[in-house]
């Protein structure tokens, strides 16, 4: 599961820089939104449904609900997420797949 989480970190990333290198005012299309809503939405997911309460307890360092929480409000409420929050949440995305990283060489 932390594989996967940092298989959509590195897509989001990806968004991102398409995202900056289209627009100088760091603009996103239409596309590039619903592709990062759709990774943060499947991070939450993984987090919820797939990393188990010890693994979240014992590496606390990180608001693993928050992304569960943003899951939510994409799947409920999409259309009152706005670019901002996406840009927002994506623009954190680093330190989540930094901290996915420290959990799997600790856990070799």
């Amino acid at each position: 599961m932390l594989r996967s989480i940092l298989n959509y970190c590195n897509e989001i990333d990806r968004d991102l820089n398409k995202a900056h290198q289209v627009s100088k005012e760091s603009e996103m299309t239409g596309t590039i939104k619903n592709s990062v809503a759709m990774c943060l939405l499947a991070i939450g997911e993984e987090i919820r449904n797939g990393l188990s309460e010890q693994l979240k307890e014992k590496y606390s360092n990180i608001n693993w609900y928050r992304y569960v929480r943003i899951r939510n409000d994409l799947a409920h409420a999409y259309f009152n997420f706005q670019e901002e929050d996406v840009l927002q949440v994506a623009g954190e995305i680093r330190q989540l797949n930094d901290y996915c990283q420290f959990i799997l060489s600790n856990l070799r």
